[in-house]
Protein backbone atom coordinates (compact mmCIF):
# COMPACT_ATOMS: atom_id res chain seq x y z
CA UNK A 1 0.00 0.00 0.00
CA UNK A 2 1.35 3.31 -0.75
CA UNK A 3 -0.18 6.51 0.76
CA UNK A 4 -0.54 9.55 -1.57
CA UNK A 5 0.76 13.21 -0.27
CA UNK A 6 0.40 15.11 -3.34
CA UNK A 7 -2.15 13.74 -6.38
CA UNK A 8 0.25 11.24 -7.76
CA UNK A 9 -1.26 10.20 -11.33
CA UNK A 10 -0.01 6.12 -11.64
CA UNK A 11 -0.56 5.64 -15.46
CA UNK A 12 2.61 4.01 -16.91
CA UNK A 13 3.94 3.31 -13.74
CA UNK A 14 5.13 -0.05 -13.58
CA UNK A 15 5.93 -2.96 -10.90
CA UNK A 16 8.99 -4.83 -11.19
CA UNK A 17 10.60 -8.28 -9.72
CA UNK A 18 14.42 -7.71 -9.19
CA UNK A 19 14.76 -11.75 -8.58
CA UNK A 20 12.91 -12.55 -12.06
CA UNK A 21 12.85 -9.45 -14.04
CA UNK A 22 9.28 -9.96 -14.40
CA UNK A 23 6.80 -6.32 -15.52
CA UNK A 24 3.67 -5.01 -14.86
CA UNK A 25 2.35 -2.28 -15.71
CA UNK A 26 -0.35 -0.37 -13.98
CA UNK A 27 -4.08 -0.51 -15.13
CA UNK A 28 -6.64 2.00 -15.42
CA UNK A 29 -9.20 1.58 -13.47
CA UNK A 30 -13.08 2.49 -12.98
CA UNK A 31 -13.33 5.19 -9.54
CA UNK A 32 -16.95 4.29 -9.41
CA UNK A 33 -18.25 1.08 -10.95
CA UNK A 34 -21.62 1.01 -11.67
CA UNK A 35 -22.94 -3.18 -11.50
CA UNK A 36 -24.39 -4.44 -14.70
CA UNK A 37 -22.20 -2.63 -17.44
CA UNK A 38 -18.95 -2.54 -18.54
CA UNK A 39 -17.59 0.52 -17.07
CA UNK A 40 -15.34 2.71 -18.51
CA UNK A 41 -11.52 3.14 -17.34
CA UNK A 42 -9.50 6.08 -16.55
CA UNK A 43 -6.15 6.70 -14.85
CA UNK A 44 -5.89 6.02 -11.58
CA UNK A 45 -4.89 8.81 -9.80
CA UNK A 46 -4.02 9.02 -5.76
CA UNK A 47 -5.55 12.07 -4.25
CA UNK A 48 -4.12 13.32 -1.20
CA UNK A 49 -4.99 11.08 1.81
CA UNK A 50 -5.53 8.04 -0.90
CA UNK A 51 -3.72 5.05 -0.88
CA UNK A 52 -3.40 2.07 -3.50
CA UNK A 53 -3.55 -1.74 -2.68
CA UNK A 54 -2.01 -4.05 -5.79
CA UNK A 55 -3.13 -7.09 -5.97
CA UNK A 56 -1.59 -9.69 -8.67
CA UNK A 57 -3.98 -11.32 -9.35
CA UNK A 58 -7.39 -10.67 -11.65
CA UNK A 59 -10.52 -8.38 -9.82
CA UNK A 60 -13.62 -9.89 -9.02
CA UNK A 61 -15.44 -7.43 -10.53
CA UNK A 62 -13.69 -7.25 -14.10
CA UNK A 63 -11.45 -4.04 -13.21
CA UNK A 64 -9.78 -1.29 -10.72
CA UNK A 65 -11.67 0.03 -8.53
CA UNK A 66 -11.80 3.15 -5.34
CA UNK A 67 -13.74 1.78 -3.00
CA UNK A 68 -17.01 3.05 -1.56
CA UNK A 69 -19.44 3.06 1.42
CA UNK A 70 -21.73 0.48 -0.99
CA UNK A 71 -18.45 -1.21 -2.77
CA UNK A 72 -19.11 -4.48 0.16
CA UNK A 73 -22.30 -5.56 -1.66
CA UNK A 74 -19.85 -7.15 -4.15
CA UNK A 75 -18.70 -9.29 -1.24
CA UNK A 76 -21.61 -11.35 -1.38
CA UNK A 77 -20.97 -13.04 -4.71
CA UNK A 78 -17.44 -12.57 -5.08
CA UNK A 79 -14.09 -12.96 -2.44
CA UNK A 80 -12.18 -10.00 -2.13
CA UNK A 81 -8.15 -10.46 -0.86
CA UNK A 82 -7.85 -8.23 1.77
CA UNK A 83 -11.69 -8.42 2.56
CA UNK A 84 -13.71 -5.20 1.65
CA UNK A 85 -14.98 -2.68 4.89
CA UNK A 86 -18.48 -3.56 5.54
CA UNK A 87 -19.25 0.26 6.01
CA UNK A 88 -22.44 0.00 3.88
CA UNK A 89 -25.41 2.13 5.32
CA UNK A 90 -27.13 -0.05 8.18
CA UNK A 91 -29.89 -1.79 6.62
CA UNK A 92 -32.39 0.01 9.29
CA UNK A 93 -31.18 3.51 8.20
CA UNK A 94 -32.33 2.49 4.77
CA UNK A 95 -35.34 1.46 5.67
CA UNK A 96 -36.02 4.30 7.40
CA UNK A 97 -34.75 6.33 4.49
CA UNK A 98 -36.42 4.38 1.49
CA UNK A 99 -38.82 2.29 2.36
CA UNK A 100 -41.79 4.93 1.91
CA UNK A 101 -44.54 6.21 3.90
CA UNK A 102 -45.67 4.58 6.45
CA UNK A 103 -43.11 2.51 7.08
CA UNK A 104 -43.66 2.61 10.89
CA UNK A 105 -46.48 0.76 10.66
CA UNK A 106 -44.75 -2.24 9.11
CA UNK A 107 -43.34 -3.56 12.32
CA UNK A 108 -42.59 -6.97 10.99
CA UNK A 109 -40.16 -5.58 8.21
CA UNK A 110 -38.71 -3.37 10.97
CA UNK A 111 -37.84 -6.10 12.90
CA UNK A 112 -36.87 -8.26 9.89
CA UNK A 113 -34.45 -5.74 8.85
CA UNK A 114 -32.87 -4.81 12.33
CA UNK A 115 -31.62 -8.26 11.93
CA UNK A 116 -29.95 -8.15 8.69
CA UNK A 117 -25.98 -7.54 8.34
CA UNK A 118 -24.69 -4.95 6.86
CA UNK A 119 -23.92 -5.39 2.86
CA UNK A 120 -25.97 -7.86 2.80
CA UNK A 121 -27.47 -8.66 -0.57
CA UNK A 122 -31.59 -9.43 -0.33
CA UNK A 123 -32.12 -11.60 -3.21
CA UNK A 124 -35.03 -13.63 -2.20
CA UNK A 125 -37.10 -11.84 1.14
CA UNK A 126 -39.47 -14.13 3.43
CA UNK A 127 -42.84 -14.90 1.59
CA UNK A 128 -44.77 -13.41 5.32
CA UNK A 129 -43.04 -9.59 4.67
CA UNK A 130 -45.72 -7.17 3.12
CA UNK A 131 -45.49 -6.64 -0.04
CA UNK A 132 -43.90 -3.17 0.37
CA UNK A 133 -41.46 -4.24 2.38
CA UNK A 134 -39.83 -7.52 0.09
CA UNK A 135 -40.13 -4.66 -3.17
CA UNK A 136 -37.84 -2.65 -0.30
CA UNK A 137 -35.45 -5.39 0.62
CA UNK A 138 -34.84 -6.12 -3.47
CA UNK A 139 -34.50 -2.92 -4.44
CA UNK A 140 -32.37 -1.17 -1.58
CA UNK A 141 -30.37 -3.86 -0.08
CA UNK A 142 -27.93 -4.61 -2.95
CA UNK A 143 -25.14 -2.61 -4.73
CA UNK A 144 -26.97 -0.31 -7.25
CA UNK A 145 -29.75 0.11 -4.88
CA UNK A 146 -27.18 1.98 -2.16
CA UNK A 147 -24.98 3.36 -4.96
CA UNK A 148 -28.10 5.46 -6.43
CA UNK A 149 -29.33 7.10 -3.66
CA UNK A 150 -25.85 7.73 -1.92
CA UNK A 151 -23.45 8.31 -4.69
CA UNK A 152 -23.83 12.06 -4.12
CA UNK A 153 -22.74 11.67 -0.11
CA UNK A 154 -19.91 13.63 0.96
CA UNK A 155 -18.95 10.50 2.45
CA UNK A 156 -19.53 8.45 -0.86
CA UNK A 157 -15.91 7.19 -2.05
CA UNK A 158 -13.41 5.65 0.03
CA UNK A 159 -9.43 6.18 0.18
CA UNK A 160 -8.14 3.04 -1.09
CA UNK A 161 -8.37 2.00 -4.38
CA UNK A 162 -8.10 -1.83 -5.15
CA UNK A 163 -5.31 -2.11 -8.23
CA UNK A 164 -5.25 -5.17 -10.34
CA UNK A 165 -2.45 -6.28 -12.64
CA UNK A 166 -4.62 -9.21 -13.89
CA UNK A 167 -1.80 -12.00 -13.99
CA UNK A 168 -3.03 -15.42 -13.95
CA UNK A 169 0.85 -16.86 -13.32
CA UNK A 170 2.50 -15.56 -10.22
CA UNK A 171 4.34 -12.19 -10.90
CA UNK A 172 6.71 -12.80 -7.26
CA UNK A 173 9.20 -14.92 -6.07
CA UNK A 174 7.44 -16.22 -2.07
CA UNK A 175 10.89 -15.60 -0.57
CA UNK A 176 13.96 -13.70 -1.75
CA UNK A 177 12.04 -11.41 -3.68
CA UNK A 178 12.83 -7.40 -4.56
CA UNK A 179 10.21 -5.35 -5.72
CA UNK A 180 10.31 -2.01 -7.11
CA UNK A 181 7.78 0.69 -8.31
CA UNK A 182 8.33 2.92 -10.83
CA UNK A 183 7.23 5.80 -12.22
CA UNK A 184 6.75 6.59 -15.98
CA UNK A 185 10.56 7.51 -16.59
CA UNK A 186 11.64 4.47 -14.83
CA UNK A 187 12.59 6.06 -11.67
CA UNK A 188 12.70 4.09 -8.30
CA UNK A 189 9.47 5.42 -6.28
CA UNK A 190 9.36 2.80 -3.69
CA UNK A 191 10.70 -0.89 -3.07
CA UNK A 192 9.80 -3.47 -0.63
CA UNK A 193 11.72 -6.47 0.10
CA UNK A 194 11.07 -10.42 1.80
Amino acid sequence: AQDARVPVDLSEWTLTSDASGRIARIPKGTEIPISGIVNASQDIVLAPGTRAIVISGQSPIGASFRENKCISYFSTFQTFSPSLPQNCPTPSDELATSYGAGYIRDPACIDYVNKLSRCQVMLSPPVGLSGTCQSFLVKYLNYTGCHDPHKNDADFLGNTWRIYLGRTSPMWRSTHELVKLLDVNGKTVDAFSY
